[in-house]
Parts: C-alpha cells; structure tokens; sequence
C-alpha cells in the first residue's frame, strides 16, 4: 500500500467554480465501450484528487454495467481511456466479463481506493492500434450517395392577350320625313273688268316691283352619341399539362474486395 492516500472526490460535488481547464479533455457523457466494440455506458463524472486538484480518474456507469455494478460505477484511470473527441466516445483495453471482477467499495473516498484500482488497472497507458480502430469500437460508416430530383415550380410568363380598341368610320344613311313649302302659281283668265274694280279685290303692283314670297323646309341636323353594342370579358382559366424534362443522376456504387493477409505462422 502507498504511503500517500489522496482524497477523491466526485468533480458534481465541488462547488460550481470548479472545472475541468481549458485544453483538457472532458469526457462526461461520453460513451465508453469496451474493446469489442459493446456499450457499457457513458462517463457520469470526473474524480477530484483535493490535494492538488488534479483530475486522474472518471466514473463509468449505466447502460450493461448496471445490471453488474448496481449503484457502484466502475472507476477507470483516465491513462486507461482511448478518448475520441470526433466520436464523443471512450474505448477501454478490456472486455465486459473481466468487469465483473472490480473490486467492491463504498464511496469514492475510500482511503485504499487509488491502490485498489491501480491494482485492477494497471499502470500502462492504453492506445488503440491505429491498424484496429475498426476492430476496437466502433465501425467506420462510409456514406453512399445517390441524387435525386427535386421538381420545383415556378410561374414564368408564355403568352399574353391584348385588346385594342380600334376607331372605324363607316358612310349610313340617314333617313328622315322633311317638311317644307313651294309656290305654285296659277294664271287665271277672269272676264275683263275695269282696273280700279280688282284694286278694291287685291293689291295693285307698280310697274318693277317685286313681290317676295318666302319658302320654307325642314333641314336634317344630326348629331352623334356613343352607344355600346358590346363588351368584351377577360378571364384566367388555371390549364394543366404534363411537361417532362430529364436529368442526369449520379449514383454512387462501393464495391468491396477482402485482401487477406499471410497466415501466422505456427
């Protein structure tokens, strides 16, 4: 047993001014996953050493280590954790099985907790292979793609109707009753009687005088007025027709081929 025990303490239970520095890694929530690839739950919290502040162990709970564990998380030194911050996960050098060993305790501060884990860990530090990613968590996804056609409409002028108005001037005849008066003269041959006995019956006329007998007839005096005879109407009828255009799709095709290795030797 080392001669120094340091005090831990859950990081949630220090005060809010407490955190993980910048630059550092803060695993909480993370997934963990065991070296098959299996989920055994995610990072609940960070260990605190009060001594120095200094932060060297996370707790791992939940998901399969619940049914193993019940309320008592796994505590992992964070040298043993492979931290993948694009995956927001967290892969461990072991199997779930051999957590089924970790030592029982009561609270995290416990005063032989550090050598009960370092014990049970190991000091070395844990590193995937870069060759085993795939092999040690989870499988790389390759996307494939394929393009689709997207139809969008839009209203675009085609045509337009235009009414103009036009002025035409055609000759009618107007037809109408007039009326008027015309002089008709009559000469009459009347028995021979002394002038002075017709002066009494009419007028005398002097020799050069003119008598002016006026003639009147009604003139047609027209005049116009505009009427309508017809009204033209415009109307929008909606029309519907198939139209079919063709675009070139890109698809793509993975094709995998196994290239197996040199067998071990014997």
């Amino acid at each position: 047993m080392s001669y120094y025990q340091p005090a831990l303490r859950r990081l949630s239970d220090l005060d809010a001014e407490y955190n993980v520095e910048p630059g550092y890694e803060d695993v909480r929530g993370f997934e963990v996953f065991d070296s098959e690839g299996d989920n055994l739950g995610e990072v609940k919290d960070l260990l605190v050493d009060t001594s120095d502040y200094s932060i060297n162990y996370a707790l791992v709970g939940r998901g399969w280590l619940a049914f193993i564990m019940g309320e008592n998380e796994v505590i992992v030194p964070l040298r043993k954790m492979d931290i993948d911050q694009e995956d927001k996960s967290v892969h461990l050098d072991i199997v779930k099985e051999q957590l089924r060993d970790f030592p029982d305790y009561n609270t995290v501060g416990d005063p032989d907790i550090v050598d009960k884990v370092n014990a049970f860990w190991g000091t070395e530090q844990y590193k995937r292979p870069i060759e085993g990613r795939e092999r040690y968590g989870r499988p790389t996804t390759i996307p494939v793609t394929e393009e689709r056609a997207r139809v969008s409409k839009e209203m675009e002028k085609v045509g337009e109707i235009a009414v103009t108005k036009e002025e035409e001037v055609e000759r009618a005849p107007v037809t109408e009753e007039v009326h008027g008066e015309r002089i008709e003269v009559e000469r009459e041959k009347v028995p021979e009687r002394p002038l002075a006995e017709y002066e009494k019956e009419g007028r005398r006329m002097e020799p050069g005088e003119t008598v002016s007998v006026p003639v009147t007839e009604e003139r047609i005096r027209v005049t116009k007025e505009p009427v309508v005879t017809e009204v033209i109407k415009l109307r929008k009828v909606p029309t519907t027709r198939e139209v079919t255009t063709e675009e070139e799709l890109r698809k793509e095709r993975v094709e995998v081929e196994e290239k197996k290795g040199k067998e071990p030797a014997a």
